[in-house]
């Protein structure tokens, strides 16, 4: 019954001309940043033909580069950047998608998982209340829960769950994908002690750029949380610039270290994600 519920409101704002309207006023003039985890490769498909009829793609690179030198009033109308986090495996078969529409695209990468057998902590079996109360743990604590449920960060796995080196360059061969830091094992950094948590920042800046051999400028929040601190422990590692997945477009009044974004949802159809990219999913609370 809720879900019908949802798809009844979802379908009102739709044909209404709410999200249209919305998008003129709040989008027409910003940037907005879309953010994917592990969507299968035909809900991808259908979600970026969609969203590509709707804003004008444009890369993560040439947004800051645009932000910093006081000339995002340049960029297009309606500019969106597409955003993925974590460095799933299943994200390279979103490739032909990101080809087909010449779809700029960052992904956020797990610098200590990529490329290995390990395993992402999220990805445990646990009832969704239950994951939810231990993301308010000490890191340390959350890691002897979800050993319980068999999950070792340093364990390699028979099956792997992340992008492999040779997806990772085969990516950004086609010169649309592009990769970024998301800390080494996605702790919770907020959760950390004060030398774990710079670690986990500046580590992994520089294990990608000896993975990949390339220069690493930005930075994503894992489960978009952090302080003051963590915001300090960035600029000190020499990130050009972070992203949170707080809501909201890139202005030119935007923090260049609390860059908001619009999460999507992975298992959504197409009228529920074109509705959260307007930005009004957040204020209704569907």
């Amino acid at each position: 019954m809720k879900r019908i519920g949802k798809n009844i409101i979802v379908q009102f704002l739709l044909l209404s001309g709410i999200v249209r309207l919305r998008r003129y006023l709040k989008q027409r003039n910003s940037v907005t940043i879309f953010i994917f985890h592990d969507p299968a490769p035909s809900d991808f498909n259908a979600f970026l033909h969609a969203l590509n009829v709707r804003y004008n793609f444009v890369g993560m690179e040439e947004v800051i580069r645009a932000k910093k030198g006081g000339k995002l009033h340049k960029l297009p109308k309606y500019a969106a950047v597409i955003t993925f986090d974590d460095g799933h495996k299943q994200n390279f078969d979103l490739v032909d998608s990101i080809v087909e529409l010449q779809a700029p695209t960052t992904i956020y990468a797990c610098s200590d998982i990529v490329n290995t057998q390990r395993h992402f902590w999220s990805n445990y079996p646990l009832p969704k209340p239950q994951m939810e109360a231990i993301k308010s743990l000490p890191n340390a604590e959350m890691l002897e829960k979800l050993a319980a449920v068999g999950y070792d960060k340093q364990k390699n796995y028979p099956e792997r769950q992340a992008l492999t080196l040779a997806e990772m360059q085969d990516m950004e061969q086609t010169g649309l994908i592009s990769f970024e830091s998301h800390t080494c094992f996605h702790p919770i950094l907020t959760q950390l002690p004060d030398e774990e948590s710079a670690a986990e920042i500046a580590d992994s800046k520089k294990h990608l750029e000896t993975l990949l051999d390339k220069t690493i400028s930005g930075f994503a929040y894992p489960n978009g949380d952090y302080s003051q601190r963590e915001i300090d422990y960035v600029k000190a590692a020499n990130y050009d610039y972070a992203v949170t997945v707080e809501h909201g477009q890139v202005t030119t009044q935007s923090d260049d270290y609390k860059l908001p974004r619009i999460c999507l949802n992975d298992f959504g159809s197409v009228s529920e994600n074109l509705v959260k990219a307007c930005g009004i999913w957040n204020y209704i609370k569907l």
